[in-house]
């Protein structure tokens, strides 16, 4: 059986976590109008400034793949990883203590919503 995140933890990580700030400190944005943009990873052009990142919605954006989210899926995204992985990788990089449970909680009610 894998791991799986405690839902206050995964909250705790995206509270703690600024979006601007962590995905300039691997990419540079420049402020265009509200949105921050800068060069995305997702889609192979590094002349092409198609990733925009909302400080006030903490989400992000590719424009030309449609790639969207929130720290914890760019996370995955830019570096090809699983969700838990990321979610420690944030916690580790931003010291925010994260728990563990025996059942998926959010992602199986995730899941029932959908059938």
């Amino acid at each position: 059986m894998g791991k799986y995140v405690n839902k206050d933890s995964v909250l705790r990580i995206k509270k703690a976590v600024e979006i601007c700030d962590h995905i300039q400190s691997q990419f540079p944005l420049r402020r265009d109008g509200e949105l921050l943009r800068g060069c995305s990873p997702f889609c192979g052009d590094p002349r092409n400034q198609c990733l925009a990142v909302d400080r006030t919605k903490q989400r992000f954006r590719c424009e030309r793949t449609g790639i969207a989210g929130d720290v914890i899926e760019f996370e995955m995204r830019s570096n090809g990883i699983e969700f838990v992985e990321a979610v420690e990788m944030l916690a580790l990089e931003y010291d925010v203590y994260i728990e563990y449970g025996r059942t998926r909680g959010f992602e199986n009610r995730r899941r029932l919503n959908r059938q």
